[in-house]
């Protein structure tokens, strides 16, 4: 199952090839959620982007639904029904790169840091990691655990492909310093330095960064010193 979802990178064969590896790793006893993603060193990658909002909230952010703005060196985004939304339009992401933030609510709320293919004409390769304080509603209608943190890609059949880690709380007014790698077929995701998630994903080129959050309407996202790391170009 391992070199059949190698094999398949791309589309609904990607999607077959996970559900049949993740049920064999069931089968002979393997926990998904133990497989390891590898604490690499980055220090020594080359910086694509990074913000620490100190000078506003400008180009090349775009403020694509909510109310933006900064205060002290910090974004905070207010949600307008429900809604707050962020989407940084470049540089465009390779396949590898590392993301580094901060984030905190106000309230009880799903705080998502999602991928987007460039090309929108697509509707899929989306890729989202997610921390809920709340019941988070595609998880909820995947049948799956609402709260914790959670990745998910979407599938060419319409609905999301989720692994959900429920014992990581996420409570609101606490900060979080995110780390993602993100490599051609891995996202792996620390939060204050921990490992709480590692989940295989498909090939996806050109991704758009936005940060999304869902939940009542007048709640406040804070998020802080975003970098963007990728590989050393090769010589």
């Amino acid at each position: 199952a391992d070199f059949l979802a190698s094999q398949s990178a791309y589309g609904s064969d990607w999607h077959l090839a996970e559900v049949a590896r993740r049920e064999a790793k069931q089968l002979i006893d393997i926990d998904e959620d133990l497989i390891a993603g590898k604490m690499e060193d980055t220090s020594g990658w080359t910086v694509l982007f990074e913000d620490d909002f100190d000078s506003g909230i400008d180009e090349p952010w775009s403020l694509t639904s909510g109310q933006w703005e900064e205060s002290d060196g910090i974004a905070s985004g207010t949600l307008f029904n429900g809604i707050a939304r962020l989407d940084l339009e470049s540089p465009q992401l390779p396949t590898t790169f590392e993301l580094q933030y901060e984030t905190w609510t106000s309230d009880p709320m799903t705080a998502a840091c999602t991928l987007l293919n460039r090309d929108h004409a697509k509707q899929s390769g989306v890729q989202r990691f997610a921390m809920s304080s709340h019941p988070d509603r595609l998880l909820r209608n995947q049948m799956q655990p609402a709260t914790g943190v959670s990745l998910m890609t979407d599938t060419d059949f319409g609905k999301w492909f989720p692994q959900t880690n429920p014992d990581f709380t996420v409570e609101p007014g606490m900060r979080y310093q995110v780390r993602i790698l993100r490599q051609p077929t891995r996202i792996t995701v620390w939060v204050n330095d921990a490992q709480v998630l590692s989940s295989r994903v498909r090939k996806t080129y050109g991704p758009t960064l936005r940060f999304y959050c869902e939940g009542v309407k007048g709640a406040k996202v804070y998020l802080d010193n975003i970098k963007l790391r990728v590989p050393p170009a090769k010589s």
